[in-house]
């Protein structure tokens, strides 16, 4: 019975051990987090891309994303990218020429091909002559035949007047152009900020860092602490164990012993009888002689 509950004992405080080893492997080695906004740096340190902050460790980082920091830079980054994509979709689009339209025809020299490219002129409707008062001298011109006109090709205006506005927009408008920021700021469509805002508003920013940062750094002990005292109550449950079979192996041997001398003290009652048997046959014998 003893050596069962030794082994049973023995068998427990390999399992606390074992229970023990598991729980500080846990902590000293954890997982690392697979998060898209999780990264981590050179030197092994877990930051969070959004918040560009560094998270304590892997067991703080479901606090992070808790905090109320991190939720609102999700707000902000989701409320950004809605902007892009609605400024994506309405940007208004040039007009392009159609792709069966023939292409512009570039402008000739008048005095070198004038010769070689034929062109047909519009019909002279007034074939009268001219007459030009200079002087009171009258000067008599014929009018001047279509033949000795220089062809002159037509250029399409479309093409100019197309290709003009796609130039202007591609050129933005530089930064500083209007002396007032409001109103240069409306036109590059950017949202304008007051310097004092922006330095008020990265002021509270570092103090929300400072915040989330000792929140994780107390978490982290808080978690620390319960680890430890977890350990703690394994010892004492180990403790407590050990004690209830020590006294289990001492009530068997009370037992044990209490048996033993209950067998000792039946022996020696039957040994006390067999003696005042004999010595009362003895008697008798002796009465008989005697009579």
């Amino acid at each position: 019975m003893s050596l069962r509950l030794q082994m049973e004992k023995q068998k427990a405080q390999e399992e606390m051990r074992r229970l023990m080893a598991e729980r500080k492997k846990k902590n000293t080695k954890p997982t690392k987090i697979d998060n898209p906004l999780a990264k981590y740096n050179n030197t092994g340190q877990l930051m969070c891309i959004l918040c560009s902050s560094v998270v304590r460790s892997e067991h703080v980082w479901p606090v992070h994303l808790n905090s109320k920091q991190h939720r609102e830079n999700v707000e902000k980054a989701k409320k950004l990218k809605e902007l892009t994509n609605n400024f994506t979709v309405g940007k208004v689009r040039h007009k392009s020429p159609p792709k069966d339209a023939p292409p512009p025809k570039k402008l000739k020299s008048i005095l070198k091909n004038a010769a070689d490219v034929p062109a047909i002129p519009k019909e002279v409707k007034n074939k009268a002559p001219q007459v030009i008062t200079f002087h009171n001298e009258e000067i008599k011109r014929a009018p001047l035949s279509p033949a000795t006109l220089p062809a002159i090709e037509e250029v399409p205006a479309t093409s100019s007047t197309e290709v003009e506005p796609e130039q202007a927009s591609d050129q933005p408008i530089p930064e500083g152009f209007f002396d007032d920021p409001i109103l240069d700021a409306k036109v590059r469509n950017i949202e304008y900020k007051d310097p004092i805002e922006e330095e008020w508003d990265k002021f509270q920013k570092e103090i929300k860092e400072e915040a989330t940062a000792s929140a994780e750094i107390i978490a982290g002990e808080q978690e620390e602490a319960t680890a430890e005292r977890q350990i703690d109550e394994i010892d004492e449950q180990i403790r407590i164990w050990s004690k209830v079979l020590d006294l289990e192996l001492k009530k068997d041997e009370t037992k044990k012993n209490k048996q033993d001398m209950e067998q000792m003290s039946v022996e020696e009652n039957g040994e006390s009888d067999s003696d005042e048997d004999i010595d009362e046959y003895l008697d008798w014998r002796a009465k008989k002689s005697y009579s």
